[in-house]
């Protein structure tokens, strides 16, 4: 939309709103990201062009409620937008890989309108994203957003984005239809890729314009706004929310996942949240299988077998769980494992037996062949271990988890850590506990492991629990009455109340 305005006059316009400024009269381009498709500022910091991209967010959703953020705030100078209902990610430059997550999900868009409405990508410091980008394993995300500049006006995702010489340099920039070059402080060395401008004043803001949002007048110095608009009334949540890229969070209580949803299938172990959208992950145990956790020491191996462990418990009706007492470490441990091989071999335990195993590459060898002995008679274990290279001589049973290809590896500290199930992995940033990647044939998948509650929880009156999860809200005690491996009576209590179960022969004892 243009706006012409006498000589002289103080022209009103939106917010970031480029003035064309001539001998006779002054021009104010509103720039409209669905019609004008996108736009680079390029200068350098000082330059205007944060201020300018600010109060462009600040304004674009009173211009179109329904319209979509999402932002990669390389300077940080967006942080007043990362709450907005309009917003489906707000990301920092120290969430990298999360980055290139959010423009991997848009390049993905189908080409066409978007039953979502409008979108719109703002980046800023486009400089730093690209250092970390080609920095690490993720030269794909600058390939993403080529495609975003390229095909984003079909798919309906405009691209607001500002940089230096980087930005300049880069192979999406020819493909930018809209300009603006802001010297302020700019030197020769970094003027030489602009094309011919006019003399334009050192002020914030000032610079040359080329493109369509230049409208009727053509190419020439502007003014970028750099004030935010005046305060207007609320303005009203888009009419679909805007698909998330959530950031892992760093602790989560295993209480809080069960209460949100119930896993895939049946018998499978809550262990946490992944994705997107955080949906809980759980891990399936088919019977005789042997399931490996590797961290190093602090990354969060103990307290994924309690949540196993919690997990298990809250089934219905509930999977035996083998393994010492949570307190129970070193010595104690030990003398566990040797206690149960004098109860029996195994034979009479259920498949359903699940082994939890802490620190199994410090366990003798006696211990290591009663544990082999339990899952050749069709016990399915979790062992947890440090990564090395002499994992396998110390744990034979890590030989049939890596056979599997299923594994768990937390907080690595090297990319050497996931050599063990034939991955290599990239560190980005400092190991968080709890964090850590599932392996699977099928790919690698990012999880944060929940905290144990450490006490049982007490789910009754909170609303929308489906599933096995729902059914036992406390604590489950068994009783048994033989020290051969065969039960005669279980009983089975709860919070709800106390019931008996049918006996069932083959049951496992449980210490």
């Amino acid at each position: 939309m243009l706006i012409r305005t006498a000589a002289g006059t103080t022209p009103v316009c939106s917010s970031g709103s480029p003035i064309t400024r001539s001998t006779r009269r002054s021009t104010c381009c509103a720039g409209a990201p669905g019609s004008h498709s996108h736009l680079a500022l390029v200068g350098l910091p000082g330059c205007g062009a944060a201020e300018t991209l600010a109060a462009v967010v600040s304004a674009l959703p009173g211009s179109d409620p329904d319209l979509h953020l999402y932002v990669l705030d390389g300077d940080g100078s967006l942080g007043a937008c990362s709450a907005d209902a309009h917003v489906g990610a707000y990301v920092l430059p120290d969430e990298t890989k999360r980055a290139g997550r959010v423009l991997e999900r848009l390049a993905a868009l189908r080409i066409g309108p978007q039953d979502t409405g409008r979108i719109v990508l703002v980046v800023t410091g486009w400089g730093r994203w690209s250092s970390q980008f080609q920095g690490g394993r993720l030269v794909r995300a600058e390939d993403d957003l080529h495609t975003l500049v390229r095909d984003g006006a079909r798919s309906g995702v405009s691209v607001l984005i500002d940089g230096g010489r980087e930005l300049t340099t880069s192979r999406f920039f020819a493909l930018l239809p809209n300009r603006v070059y802001l010297p302020l402080g700019a030197h020769a060395e970094t003027t030489m890729a602009w094309p011919r401008m006019p003399p334009v004043d050192a002020v914030a803001g000032r610079g040359f314009a080329q493109g369509r949002i230049t409208g009727s007048w053509g190419e020439g110095t502007c003014q970028l706004l750099t004030e935010p608009a005046a305060a207007g009334p609320p303005v009203r949540p888009p009419a679909r929310t805007p698909f998330p890229v959530h950031p892992l969070p760093r602790r989560i209580l295993l209480s809080s996942i069960v209460a949100g949803g119930s896993p895939d299938a049946p018998e499978d172990l809550l262990l946490g949240v992944h994705g997107d959208d955080l949906q809980p992950f759980s891990l399936t145990l088919r019977p005789g299988e042997v399931y490996l956790v590797l961290g190093h020491a602090g990354s969060g191996r103990t307290n994924s077998l309690r949540v196993l462990r919690e997990s298990a418990r809250r089934l219905v009706p509930p999977r035996c769980v083998l393994a010492p007492p949570p307190d129970a470490a070193g010595a104690a441990a030990v003398a566990y494992w040797r206690e149960l091989a004098q109860a029996g071999d195994g034979s009479g335990l259920a498949e359903d037996c699940i082994l939890l195993v802490d620190d199994a590459d410090r366990l003798p060898p006696d211990v290591q062949q009663v544990l082999s002995g339990l899952v050749a008679h069709g016990v399915a274990s979790v062992l947890a271990a440090s990564p090395g290279p002499a994992l396998a001589t110390r744990v034979p049973l890590a030989l049939r988890a890596r056979s599997a290809g299923r594994g768990l590896l937390l907080a690595p500290r090297t990319a050497g850590d996931g050599d063990f199930f034939g991955v290599r992995l990239a560190a980005d940033g400092p190991p968080v506990a709890g964090r850590g990647y599932a392996c699977d044939p099928g790919g690698v998948v990012e999880v944060q492991v929940a905290r144990a509650s450490g006490k049982p929880q007490d789910p009754s009156g909170q609303p929308g629990l489906r599933g096995r999860y729902s059914a036992l809200p406390g604590p489950v005690v068994r009783t048994v009455y033989s020290t051969t491996g065969r039960e005669k009576s279980v009983t089975m209590t709860t919070a709800a109340g106390t019931r008996s179960a049918r006996p069932r022969s083959g049951r496992p004892l449980e210490k």
